[in-house]
């Protein structure tokens, strides 16, 4: 990514809050996060931690070891974007289904950036993902690995009800590492990744 690139992205997600991104996952990389979130689905159980969380209409898991490696690998890149010192805080893998909607909302702290890839679904049709600053809201349709990088804490977001089966996706968070407010958010509240969650 070349500083032309990186000027271009940082302009556009100063302005409105949020970038989509093509091209960061490889065919063979999504295919094998769709294996892994077929396999987290596949458990039956619900625990605490970062173990699998299980409910009328939704499946997730905190935290994977999967999740933050991506997470972890990804954090240079999303760091020259924002042009900032971003410390990864946790991954989190959810699979949606039909009926199932985002209520309009900001995220916490430790979602203070934050970025979501659509990694499996059962019907080859985009689920928008609606975004509003504090000048204009926007509709967004990424396709299936495409990545909408966006301010959690800064822009209002959610997602209209699912028409289809089954939408999988893994959400990435991070935090400005150079804004002491955040210290605490660091791994969100936790000594490492792939930690179940602590309340900081």
């Amino acid at each position: 990514m070349n500083n032309q690139v990186i000027d271009k992205f940082n302009k556009e997600f100063t302005k409105k809050g949020f970038i989509v991104v093509n091209g960061i996952l490889n065919q063979q990389l999504l295919s094998f996060l769709k294996i892994s979130s077929e396999i987290i689905d596949n458990l039956a159980h619900e625990e605490k931690g970062n173990e699998v969380i299980t409910g009328s209409s939704t499946n997730g898991q905190y935290s994977s070891i999967i999740g933050d490696t991506l997470l972890t690998y990804l954090t240079p890149y999303f760091s020259k974007i924002s042009q900032k010192n971003l410390i990864p805080t946790y991954s989190y893998f959810r699979t949606y289904k039909k009926g199932a909607k985002l209520e309009p909302h900001k995220d916490r702290p430790s979602c203070q950036y934050s970025a979501t890839i659509q990694i499996n679904r059962s019907k080859d049709e985009n689920w928008s993902f609606y975004i509003q600053n504090d000048q204009s809201s926007f509709i967004t349709n990424p396709s299936l690995g495409q990545l909408v990088f966006y301010k959690g804490e800064e822009v209002l977001h959610w997602r209209e009800p699912l028409k289809y089966d089954l939408s999988t996706h893994l959400f990435l968070h991070w935090v400005d590492g150079s804004d002491p407010n955040y210290r605490p958010c660091w791994f969100d509240g936790r000594p490492s990744l792939c930690l179940p969650f602590k309340p900081y």
